[in-house]
């Protein structure tokens, strides 16, 4: 008996290269959030920051506009997104 691999699909391949260069992209447009690799402690709480991308008419990586967010309200706000089957 054959043993059968499952490869991930390029899908799969590239969005775990993107998760490890901090990086998560819109389903929809050609923009993206561009992490930073690590968080700023403040004296009260932890703030991320990161860069929205797009693609310009030249194919170039533009930067739209830079957060600087609470890490944890983040987190907090995601956790209670529920979950909507499609």
């Amino acid at each position: 008996m054959k043993k059968i691999i499952n490869l991930p699909s390029n899908y799969q391949k590239r969005r775990r290269i993107d998760a490890n260069n901090f990086i998560l992209r819109c389903e929809k447009t050609q923009k993206w959030i561009q992490f930073a690799n690590q968080s700023q402690k403040g004296q009260i709480t932890d703030f991320l920051k990161f860069d929205i991308m797009t693609i310009d008419k030249n194919k170039n990586k533009k930067k739209l506009c830079t957060l600087t967010i609470d890490r944890n309200t983040l987190i907090k706000i995601i956790e209670k997104i529920p979950h909507k089957n499609i």
